[in-house]
C-alpha cells in the first residue's frame, strides 16, 4: 500500500502537469500562428499543424487522467481488477497516438516540405525511440498486473 503522503504528492504532481499541457497547448498555437507569420511556405500548415499538436496533447492530457484513475484504484486496494486492464489499455492508447501525432507531424515538416532543420530531426530521433520505449514498458507491465489479477482471483478462489 502506497502512503497517503505519497498519494497526495503524486495526485499533485498530476494536477500540475495537467495544468502544464494546457498551457501547452494555448503555447502550441500562438507558436503556430507566429512561425506561420514569420515563415510564409509553411503558413498553409499553421491549421493542420495546431490541430495535430492539440490532439497530441489532449491524448497526454488524457493518460493523465488515466493515470489518477489508477492512482485512486490503488489507494482503494481494487486495482487487481480487470477495470484496471482495460484502464491500462487506455493509457497505451492514449500515449501511443500522441507519440505518432508527433512523429507524424515531424516527419512531415522535415521530409516533405524540407522545413525544420537539424532541431527537428534530433526531436524526430529521439521521440521515435523513447516513445516506442514507453509504449513497450506499458505493455510489459500490462502483461505483469494481468497475471497479478489472474493469481489474485485464484487466490480469492481458494479463499
Amino acid at each position: 500500500m502506497i502512503p497517503d503522503s505519497l498519494t497526495s504528492a503524486l495526485k499533485a504532481a498530476l494536477v500540475f502537469l495537467l495544468f502544464s499541457l494546457a498551457l501547452a497547448q494555448v503555447y502550441a498555437v500562438f507558436m503556430m500562428i507566429e512561425i506561420g507569420a514569420t515563415t510564409p511556405e509553411v503558413e498553409p500548415l499553421v491549421v493542420p499543424y495546431s490541430i495535430g499538436a492539440v490532439l497530441a496533447l489532449v491524448g497526454l492530457q488524457a493518460a493523465v487522467i488515466i493515470v489518477w484513475q489508477l492512482l485512486s484504484m490503488v489507494e482503494e486496494r481494487t486495482i487487481f481488477q480487470d477495470k484496471s486492464i482495460k484502464r491500462v489499455n487506455q493509457l497505451i492508447v492514449s500515449i501511443a497516438i500522441s507519440i505518432i501525432i508527433v512523429t507524424g507531424l515531424l516527419a512531415h515538416l522535415l521530409f516533405f516540405m524540407g522545413f525544420g532543420g537539424p532541431i527537428f530531426l534530433m526531436a524526430l530521433v529521439l521521440i521515435l525511440p523513447l516513445g516506442a520505449a514507453v509504449v513497450l514498458l506499458l505493455l510489459v507491465m500490462r502483461g505483469l498486473l494481468v497475471e497479478a489479477v489472474r493469481n489474485r482471483t485464484e487466490l480469492d478462489a481458494v479463499i
